[in-house]
């Protein structure tokens, strides 16, 4: 099962990294970072994660799921571009016969203060309605 649960995690990164970048609002382009010049462009990224706290996913996945989001979210903080400023920033929540949002974007306040609130997430353990959690 843990294997099953790492290697969608994998798929799931490997699609992120390659899928295509979204348009949004147009804004002016701005010129390229000339790495040369010693100015550091910024980057902003923000990244939520979406645990099972549902029936199927019992008191030991739900700390590994937990586990995995601080360890993602150190190597993500500690994540360095050459040329670009990165300001990361993240959320989490739970969802089982209800949808909790533990962390917000705008709750941001560095990386121990999120990982605190990922270690004192509560298992919920009722049913699992996804369709639920998604369209809430």
């Amino acid at each position: 099962m843990e294997a099953n649960m790492q290697r969608g995690v994998v798929l799931f990164l490997l699609l992120l990294a390659s899928a295509p970048q979204a348009g949004g609002q147009r804004r002016r382009p701005r010129p390229r970072n000339n790495l040369s010049g010693g100015a550091e462009l910024p980057c902003s990224l923000e990244v939520a994660f979406i645990l099972d706290s549902s029936e199927s996913a019992k008191g030991v996945l739900f700390e590994n799921e937990k586990s995995f989001v601080v360890n993602i979210s150190s190597s993500l903080s500690a994540m360095r571009v050459a040329g670009w400023a990165l300001r990361v920033r993240l959320a989490a929540l739970q969802y089982s016969s209800t949808v909790s949002m533990d962390h917000r974007f705008s709750a941001w306040r560095g990386l121990h203060a999120f990982q605190g609130v990922v270690r004192g997430m509560a298992y919920i353990g009722h049913g699992t309605y996804s369709s639920y959690a998604i369209s809430n």
